[in-house]
């Protein structure tokens, strides 16, 4: 699906799925909706996982925050690569292919070590241009105070790397945030890691996240999003029963898909694509939903505002047509000639 709610056709690779899995560390909602997604996979359903990496490619990092050249280079000429920066390029590519398979299928395992590898810095440091490599530095770092943030969901720089890192110096803290992934104060939700680097340049001592009052929220946060049906007739009926209960059901897990799909992209003032069908139009106060399919033939049109606020319109071929009003956790309306409350 694109923004403007067009269809297209896309095939799942294991690349893509790798990809996928990896973008979830810069976001805790992608992380929860991915068990479901490859769940439908498994049932040849795609387009939950398919929706997800055309959400990733809209969300993340900020490109003005990062400086890919500085990126590069520190990670091409300072990190350890099976091939020393003034290597010629030639030689590399052969470098990496005798060090993947001097470790075996077991560390990249379910993957292929390809696919793994064309995706690392290591594809792109292949060709970076041959470098002197730069003077070397004492193991020991200085004896000054060290934080170093982890979350325990990063799948980029690890927890394990962060303690190699504080143990270089005498007098470092590791401070690990669970259920949080990468660039963790930016990402992390609760306000752990921010209270605690507050905490370590004020001298005080550190709480960890675990310990907190918001350890509820933070289990909540390792909640994965339940695994959907593509079709309507998979679904539980609400007490009003039959095709209009289902549809129901089906119209309020297109509402929190869609608030889901927000959230997961910042979206302030754009389309959001519909999982099968249709998007999402965002406002500063209104979401207006555009023939927006959650499950097949089911197709959810209207707008809202506030939270759960507004008409809905229901159309499509496996569905009980009709229109309804949500306020809150409240619905009414009429669905299939069945009046609904």
């Amino acid at each position: 699906m694109t923004g403007s709610g067009k269809v297209t056709t896309e095939r799942v690779t294991e690349s893509l799925l790798f990809n996928a899995l990896a973008a979830g560390d810069l976001d805790p909602v992608t992380r929860a909706m991915l068990p479901g997604a490859i769940a439908s996979l498994a049932d040849g359903d795609a387009a939950p996982l398919l929706h997800i990496a055309a959400l990733a490619g809209s969300a993340g990092e900020d490109d003005g925050d990062i400086n890919a050249a500085r990126l590069l280079a520190t990670t091409c000429i300072e990190g350890r690569m099976p091939w020393s920066p003034d290597s010629p390029v030639a030689s590399r590519a052969a470098a990496l292919k005798a060090y993947a398979g001097g470790l075996g299928p077991a560390p990249f395992a379910p993957f292929r070590p390809a696919t793994v590898l064309e995706s690392s810095a290591a594809s792109l440091c292949a060709a970076w241009p041959a470098t002197p490599a730069p003077q070397g530095v004492a193991s020991q770092g200085p004896d000054v105070p060290v934080l170093v943030l982890s979350g325990r969901e990063d799948l980029r720089t690890p927890t394990e790397d962060a303690r190699r890192t504080a143990a270089q110096y005498p007098h470092a803290q590791v401070l690990t945030i669970p259920e949080a992934g990468h660039s963790v104060l930016t990402t992390e939700p609760t306000g752990c890691a921010l209270d605690g680097m507050v905490a370590f340049l004020a001298g005080r001592p550190l709480q960890q996240c675990s310990q907190r009052r918001d350890g509820k929220a933070l289990a909540k946060l390792g909640i994965a999003s339940p695994y959907l049906p593509a079709s309507i007739s998979g679904l539980k009926p609400t007490r009003v029963g039959g095709l209009p209960g289902r549809t129901l059901t089906a119209v309020a897990l297109t509402v929190a898909g869609v608030v889901g799909d927000i959230v997961v992209t910042s979206a302030r003032t754009m389309r959001v694509p519909g999982l099968r069908a249709g998007y999402a139009r965002v406002s500063r106060h209104a979401v207006t939903l555009a023939g927006v399919e959650w499950f097949r033939g089911v197709r959810v049109s209207g707008t809202l505002s506030g939270p759960a606020k507004g008409t809905l319109t229901v159309s499509g071929p496996n569905a009980a047509a009709g229109t309804i009003t949500l306020s809150g956790r409240t619905a009414a309306g009429t669905l299939g000639g069945r009046a609904i409350r």
